[in-house]
């Protein structure tokens, strides 16, 4: 009787193992999933894990790109993936974008952003479908930035479906817009430039990149900062509601973890108004 129970035991654990790996983890070549590492090839994602799981994962591999990037002298803007000691401090946002995302991922065919900057909003997006996605992300990709991005996200996702438009955005969308009147999205995200009316410039143009099913992320939506350019965004969204150009869903909400003070940054989701 007690051999049984050792046996059933061995057996549970054996299971739970199996099981775990099926839902959990990345195979990344010899690679391993854990601490520090050199992503390779992923040649498996989980369909079914929840936010945890899924951070647990990838939050090292963010911290790997930002150290290539730094690591080749690239200084980029501040992203979601924002970290202090390797501690993620913009988990409610990455929470809300995971949600929004991979919550409805059987209706989003393409997912546009506007601020590749050095690919961490990227690579979260091609994660969340394995790679198989098409996303068109528009920046002015100073230095390498972009190219060390894109290179570290083909890399892990070969069968990404990527493009990336360079160059000033008030200029870039407006005429991809006109040469592609037939391409959509289904989900977009802008943060952009925070000087002057960019910002109104950039909402505005990508409207006409909105199919009828889509949802708007705008990040940085600041109006409280100390920052004046950082107050000209969160008025910019203002504007397109108060003109009824988008339609806000829900209240915007902090970027920041409650303990990370003097922290003023939001994000807010919507969407046009056709």
């Amino acid at each position: 009787m007690q051999y049984a129970k050792v046996i059933a035991l061995v057996l549970g654990v054996i299971y739970l193992l199996l099981f775990t790996r099926s839902r959990l983890m990345i195979i990344f070549g010899n690679d391993r999933v854990e601490g520090n590492f050199t992503v390779s090839k992923a040649t498996e994602v989980t369909q079914n894990i929840n936010f945890e799981q899924w951070f647990h994962i990838f939050g090292p591999i963010m911290s790997t790109l930002t150290r290539t990037q730094k690591d080749a002298g690239v200084i980029f803007e501040g992203h979601m993936w924002h970290s202090f000691n390797d501690n993620f401090l913009r988990v409610p946002q990455l929470h809300a974008y995971y949600e929004q995302v991979f919550g409805n991922k059987n209706k989003i065919r393409r997912l546009c952003e506007l601020g590749f900057n050095g690919g961490h909003s990227a690579l979260m997006w091609a994660s969340l479908f394995n790679g198989d996605l098409e996303l068109l992300s528009f920046d002015l990709c100073v230095g390498e930035r972009c190219d060390i991005g894109e290179a570290f996200i083909r890399k892990m996702f070969p069968n990404i479906r990527l493009k990336i438009i360079r160059g000033d955005s008030t200029k870039t969308v407006p005429n991809y817009v006109l040469a592609n009147t037939n391409v959509k999205c289904d989900f977009i995200s802008i943060d952009s430039d925070h000087f002057g009316s960019v910002d109104s410039f950039d909402i505005l143009n990508m409207r006409y990149l909105a199919s009828r099913n889509h949802t708007v992320a705008f990040e940085v939506a600041d109006e409280m900062s100390n920052g004046s350019f950082l107050r000209t965004v969160g008025l910019a969204w203002k504007r397109t509601i108060s003109s009824k150009i988008i339609l806000q869903q829900g209240e915007c909400q902090f970027c920041y973890s409650n303990h990370v003070k003097n922290r003023t940054c939001k994000f807010c989701f919507g969407k046009y108004v056709f």
